[in-house]
């Protein structure tokens, strides 16, 4: 759950894939939604989103792979919400 002090005038929700490690940092946004007009009054956001079969979620020594659902208020606060993507069988 996200909280806010105050008022917001805009809300972003994005679902996105990112690496870290050695070399350079490589993301990928999903999905971006602005949010603004349906967080307007308490509750939730509900969205889907269809998530490609690779990269899965991987953390090695030299190389990670992390998966996030971020929310930001348009400005500087960023919320993140870590999930794995798992290979399917």
């Amino acid at each position: 759950m996200v909280t806010s002090r105050g008022p917001v005038s805009r809300l972003e929700l994005s679902v996105l894939w990112l690496t870290s490690g050695r070399g350079h940092r490589d993301e990928q946004v999903i999905l971006f939604r602005d949010v603004t007009a349906e967080a307007s009054s308490p509750g939730s956001v509900p969205f889907e989103v269809r998530i490609p079969l690779s990269p899965t979620t991987y953390a090695g020594e030299c190389l990670s792979i992390q998966w996030l659902v971020r929310v930001t208020d348009g400005a500087t606060a960023v919320w993140d919400a870590p999930f794995e993507v798992l290979p399917g069988g």
